[in-house]
């Protein structure tokens, strides 16, 4: 899980997605080791752990999209990562991500919250935030918006995406385009 860390790298972003997959392939035989694993995730997210699981939103993400029936109530703490009220929430673009990887696959246990999260960070100031809202909103076909969409079409911030075992700088225009959102 370590390896997860530095989001900059494709390694990182392998290690958040391959660790959700057998965290949730492990539950199938092993619920009760796959649940602490899932609890420790959870607390290397808080200052009491003495560090920080910067992957974690992510990683959980992967864990639910593998084996959604037993995680069912962890999208709740994924939703609470991702709506914490702080200007510098490290977990709200994962959140995003994680919701979106979910949805996209098990959209039946994406509550409405989080769907009221992604729209809510559509148009956010961090490009990270904004593009992850986006992606979100495309894999689960969200209706959104054309004033939005057209105002989305005019930024140019570029953020590094990681989609089909690659990451790639992207600009927030370019997403909205990739990410077909129906309006």
């Amino acid at each position: 899980i370590s390896m997860s860390y530095d989001k900059s790298t494709l390694l990182s972003w392998r290690a958040a997605y391959f660790a959700g997959r057998i965290i949730g392939i492990i539950a199938r035989a092993h619920y009760d080791e796959a649940r602490g694993q899932v609890r420790r995730i959870f607390w290397n997210t808080s200052d009491e752990s003495g560090t920080i699981c910067w992957s974690a939103a992510e990683i959980l993400g992967e864990v639910i999209r593998e084996n959604p029936a037993p995680f069912e109530d962890v999208i709740h703490l994924i939703v609470g990562l991702t709506e914490e009220d702080s200007p510098d929430n490290i977990f709200r673009a994962g959140g995003l991500y994680a919701i979106g990887r979910i949805g996209e696959v098990h959209r039946e246990y994406i509550p409405k919250d989080a769907v009221d999260l992604i729209y809510e960070y559509l148009e956010d100031k961090h490009a990270e935030v904004c593009a992850n809202a986006i992606i979100a909103a495309g894999r689960l076909k969200l209706k959104v918006d054309i004033r939005i969409l057209d105002r989305l079409k005019n930024r140019t911030e570029k953020v590094l995406i990681y989609n089909e075992d690659t990451l790639k700088f992207l600009s927030i225009n370019e997403i909205v385009e990739n990410a077909k959102l129906i309006n």
